[in-house]
């Protein structure tokens, strides 16, 4: 019953809509909460991978389950294409074996096949997914896998025969220690029934599946990412209608008469990134084009994973504030409760590995859930369209432009106001806009520097004295130590206005450490500010205010789809003005929606 309990609590807490943040605390807030959310969601795909590979050695061993060939190979490929090594050599056994993967196979046919004939027709295809998937463990050190690729070159099995690649793995399973006694045999194939009648190709694929006449497969058993420079591009070509024309990157290649397979091997030099390999491949029934691509990776640059365009990240949220109006002390506090919604919809086009140019958008209101500080809530809106260069001299830059605009509720309308174009009940506050230039560069010992320098003009809307610029400077570093994550920033902000009693410099710092205690993670943070203003008032004083703010805040990763916060805050403020200092703590619920 006390479960039934906290959850109507927590929904009726998320019904409501959190305390009026300006727009660079809100735009500040926001990468730190995307940044924590890849690095949670990076995490969670190597925790299902670790899950399906569990659920994978259960069903192909039977503990606990009934044995299932055909469930582990799902739970096999889920795992390995979340690039789990061991999941991978598993997988590339199973295809070998023939175990539990030819009903794959048989989807993908149109016609049903004797196993004799299926065997024979299809058998090439698992070897290759076989060979496949053992190049890519192969590729991540599995020392396995280096030994059983050396056979697959040595005998051509879902590849080229190629005794120097098979003496070169040979040597590096050796060189780790692999012992050759204890490998599963995969060169030895057995058939139930009498061994199929290799006959003509024309005679038999046209005999068996008429209706698949016009099916073309493509398939590259080359890595698609390698630190190789110079190699052999191998691809075979499959139909079940005669081959006429074969060209790869505009070159005609050799073709034997009537022909209804063909594999090439093509001598080729990588340049650095994206190695672009066009086919084109025509029969008598239809034709079809396909693009490979290998990428040459180097120490520095690797492959980027690859992303969706399209994301929307949803923040819902619920905050408790203990002194709303920043009162000081002898003053009443007033105590407030709020819930606010933040959508982060963002679409990237990614040109190659090092560009892409992406168009990221920000909406965000409250609702204060006291009637006398509604006139608190607040719209922003904010679209920016950012350019990314990555592998620089001066590791990722990234150049971008924006604009925002701000509403704050006005219940009762305010006379001569300007009104809010998406909602009336609030009047537009101000509409700034952007330009800003970062760069994001990680050194040798893993330490990763952030740096970004933004310029941005104000529009007060109503009073030209608050219209002026603003100039950020910002640098942060990041690094690990011993799984414990740490990091720095510091920041310093020059405000210039019409009204020069408003301008004022801002220098901030802020350091964190993350704490992983699985399923959780814990993170403490300390800021501190300084603001200056520039002028003195009338009794010869320069105003100077001091903030600190510690965090103490519970990340949990429900699912790659969701991850919920919670925080407590203390903030207080000493300034060097009578009646200026205050404390409060701040409360805050977050539930946080990722949607790719």
């Amino acid at each position: 019953m006390y479960k039934l309990w906290l959850l109507g609590f927590l929904f009726c807490w998320l019904a409501q809509p959190l305390p009026a943040a300006t727009p660079s605390e809100t735009d500040s807030e926001t990468a730190e909460v995307l940044e924590q959310l890849e690095t949670e969601f990076q995490g969670q795909q190597l925790r299902e991978a670790e899950e399906a590979l569990r659920q994978a050695q259960a069903y192909e061993k039977g503990n606990g389950v009934e044995q299932d060939d055909a469930t582990a190979v799902r739970f096999y490929k889920e795992a390995a294409e979340r690039g789990n090594s061991e999941a991978q050599l598993r997988l590339g056994i199973l295809y070998r074996q023939r175990k539990g993967v030819q009903e794959e196979f048989r989807k993908k046919s149109r016609f049903s096949f004797g196993k004799t004939a299926f065997d024979f027709l299809f058998s090439s295809k698992m070897d290759k997914e076989a060979f496949r998937w053992l190049n890519a463990a192969a590729g991540q050190g599995v020392v396995e896998a280096q030994y059983y690729l050396a056979q697959f070159h040595e005998q051509g099995i879902g590849t080229d025969k190629d005794q120097d690649l098979a003496d070169a793995f040979y040597a590096q399973a050796k060189q780790a220690g692999f012992d050759s006694t204890l490998a599963i045999d995969l060169l030895r194939m057995e058939y139930d029934g009498i061994p199929p009648v290799v006959r003509e190709p024309k005679v038999e694929i046209a005999d068996l599946a008429p209706a698949e006449a016009a099916e073309i497969e493509i398939i590259s058993t080359t890595s698609d990412k390698t630190e190789i420079v110079s190699g052999n591009f191998t691809v075979t070509i499959s139909a079940f209608s005669p081959l006429r024309s074969v060209q790869i990157n505009g070159i005609n290649q050799e073709l034997a008469d009537d022909s209804y397979d063909a594999a090439y091997s093509l001598p080729y030099e990588l340049e650095i990134g994206e190695n672009y390999f066009d086919l084109d491949v025509v029969t008598e029934a239809t034709q079809a084009s396909k693009e490979l691509i290998i990428f040459r990776e180097t120490e520095e640059i690797k492959k980027p994973k690859p992303k969706p365009p399209f994301q929307l990240i949803t923040i819902l949220g619920h905050t408790e504030d203990t002194n709303a109006s920043s009162a000081p002390d002898g003053k009443e506090k007033i105590r407030t409760l709020k819930s606010n919604i933040v959508l982060v919809p963002s679409y990237t086009h990614y040109i190659n590995y090092r560009n892409s140019v992406a168009a990221k958008g920000l909406i965000t209101t409250d609702r204060q859930w006291m009637e006398d500080q509604r006139n608190k809530e607040i719209l922003l809106r904010q679209l920016s369209v950012e350019w990314e260069c990555k592998y620089t001299w001066l590791g990722d830059l990234t150049a971008g432009f924006g604009a925002n605009s701000l509403g704050l509720r006005d219940v009762p309308e305010s006379p001569d106001s300007s009104r809010d174009s998406w909602n009336s009940d609030f009047r537009q506050v101000s509409a700034d806009s952007f330009l800003f230039g970062q760069f994001k560069l990680k050194t040798d010992n893993d330490i990763t520097w952030q740096g970004k320098l933004e310029h941005k003009w104000k529009d007060a809307i109503g009073s030209t004295t608050d219209d002026g610029t603003a100039d950020k400077l910002e640098v942060s570093n990041k690094f690990t130590l011993a799984d414990w994550k740490y990091g720095t920033k510091l920041s310093y902000t020059l405000t210039d206005l019409n009204n020069d009693k408003k301008d004022k410099a801002d220098l901030k710092f802020s350091a964190d450490v993350t704490i992983p205690v699985k399923p959780v993670s814990f993170k403490v943070k300390y800021d501190v500010s300084e603001s200056e203003k520039r002028l003195a008032n009338i009794d010869g004083v320069r105003e100077r205010d001091r903030k600190n703010i510690t965090t103490v805040g519970v990340t949990y990763p429900y699912a790659p789809w969701m991850i919920i916060n919670f925080s407590r805050k203390l903030e207080t403020k000493t300034s060097n003005l009578t009646g200026k200092d205050y404390w409060k703590y701040q409360t805050a619920l977050q539930f946080t929606f990722i949607y790719k």
